[in-house]
């Protein structure tokens, strides 16, 4: 089944856009495909990420005068979530996240050609703004200075494909002031620990030990808010790539029920497994306007809204539901599959492993819930 919008009203270009990434993604993201880049070293495909620069993908919501299509969020938020639906595993979410932060303080400005090798898929760039799992603590990175020399010291923890990346964005401290840098991956001084996420995404923890900072490297001041606003954006583009994988397991679980046979008749037929799949389609109708509802806030934090903190709580609902209707969907579906829905051949336990992890990145359900609260 497409997903059609249910808050969002998309223009005809727009349609155009979401109608190109999923024939393309199926085409060249079957399932096979994501099995084998799970096994392989990086984790994805280099050829694939070309693919996406030349389809305009990585710089899509950039200016023109940047290298970019002069796109919207809602534009790059469509293409996340065909990625969803199809399980895609690649650094495309970090890399926009990155290219937000480096034109929003820069313009450009100093890095253009870093910005024009990232949309061109020639370098890579990842963006590492919290040190625990939940964003309240930005940056306890430090930013020393010593005889007109800059020194970085510090850790960032779950840095998303920090291992495969040229560049990090990072937020430090200087005196009680928070910066956001741009670092070489391969600095000296710069170590990275890389490991893989519940659902095989690779990401790193990377420590800073006297890496020297060049006064280039220094994009900026930035408050917390405006870090907590970048890691918004970021959350509201998880929120459709989540709301896509729970549509995925809703049809995949469909179909399997009309197919598989028990007692002489097809699954779909019995009526204690229509409620529960019923209740998984709502659920998925639900997450998905939530989700909507969060990409259009993101957009409009990205046009420096005045309503900011409104905002950032429909943001917050949307994780906070999405987070456990997620894994409520992920679990009817793999128990609905029957045994085979445990197995690695298997797409449902793929997406259910998705799933458990979106809820913990960027705040868990329980800290959204408090956030939206307060």
């Amino acid at each position: 089944m497409k997903i059609q919008s249910r808050i969002l009203i998309l223009s005809e270009e727009q349609k155009m856009i979401r109608e190109s990434a999923l024939r393309l993604l199926d085409e060249e993201f079957p399932f096979s495909v994501r099995q084998k880049l799970s096994k392989s070293e990086t984790g994805f495909d280099a050829e694939h990420w070309k693919l996406f620069a030349e389809m305009g993908w990585l710089g899509i919501n950039l200016p023109e005068t940047l290298g970019g299509l002069g796109g919207s969020l809602v534009d790059a938020s469509l293409i996340y979530q065909q990625m969803g639906r199809t399980l895609v595993r690649s650094p495309y979410l970090t890399t926009l996240t990155g290219l937000k932060a480096l034109t929003h303080f820069t313009n450009g400005s100093g890095h253009t050609d870093t910005l024009k090798q990232v949309v061109s898929g020639n370098r890579m760039l990842t963006c590492g703004l919290s040190e625990t799992e939940n964003p309240g603590h930005p940056a306890q990175t430090r930013l020393e200075e010593n005889k007109d020399q800059w020194r970085l010291n510090g850790c960032k923890r779950l840095v998303p494909w920090a291992g495969q990346s040229d560049d990090i964005i990072i937020s430090a401290i200087q005196k009680g002031e928070h910066y956001l840098l741009i670092v070489n991956a391969n600095s000296p001084g710069v170590r990275k620990l890389p490991y893989r996420m519940y659902d095989g995404s690779r990401t790193a923890d990377i420590e800073f030990s006297n890496v020297e900072i060049t006064e280039n490297c220094i994009l900026g001041a930035i408050s917390k808010a405006d870090i907590q606003k970048l890691l918004d954006i970021e959350t509201a583009m998880m929120c459709m790539e989540a709301s896509a994988c729970m549509w995925a397991i809703q049809d995949q679980t469909l179909e399997f029920m009309k197919t598989r046979e028990q007692f002489g008749q097809p699954l779909s037929t019995l009526q204690a497994l229509q409620h529960r799949i019923v209740d998984v389609y709502v659920k998925c109708q639900l997450a998905q306007s939530m989700a909507e509802d969060a990409i259009l806030a993101a957009e409009s934090i990205c046009n420096n809204s005045d309503s900011d903190f409104r905002n950032t709580k429909r943001i917050s609902a949307a994780k906070a539901f999405i987070g456990e209707a997620g894994r409520f969907v992920g679990k009817e579906g793999i128990q609905l599959h029957g045994g085979i829905g445990m197995t690695d051949d298997m797409p449902i336990g793929h997406y259910f492993k998705r799933l458990t992890t979106f809820d913990r990145l960027n705040g868990d359900a329980s800290w959204h819930r408090r956030r939206f609260s307060g």
